[in-house]
């Protein structure tokens, strides 16, 4: 009980852990990514480690200049390595759509 309580203290300040990226200087591969890349661009381009849906949690720290994010119950989510960074990257859609443009992204 005393691990949960801990655990349940901690994860609120592990929220601030993970940091939204400045996309004017994000690349994925040789690819730009704008706020208009969609998740087609991402599968041609770039050099994935995982994709998958994941369920939405304010601890994202998603951009709120795209609010098409807000209400939904689950994002789908990819994760790569800018070149020459060893920091995974991940960027979030809306769905698994091809056409799905991304709404943020993080380390």
């Amino acid at each position: 009980m005393k691990k949960l309580m801990l655990l349940s203290m901690l994860l609120p300040s592990l929220a601030f852990a993970s940091s939204s990226l400045d996309m004017s200087n994000l690349k994925c591969g040789n690819m730009q990514v704008y706020s208009n890349t969609t998740l087609k661009d991402f599968r041609d381009n770039c050099n994935i480690k995982q994709e998958f849906q994941i369920q939405h949690t304010n601890y994202l720290n998603l951009s709120s200049k795209n609010n098409d994010w807000h209400g939904q119950k689950t994002l789908y989510q990819v994760i790569f390595n800018q070149p020459g960074d060893k920091e995974s990257i991940r960027c979030n859609f809306l769905d698994d759509s091809p056409t799905s443009t991304v709404v943020g992204c993080r380390k």
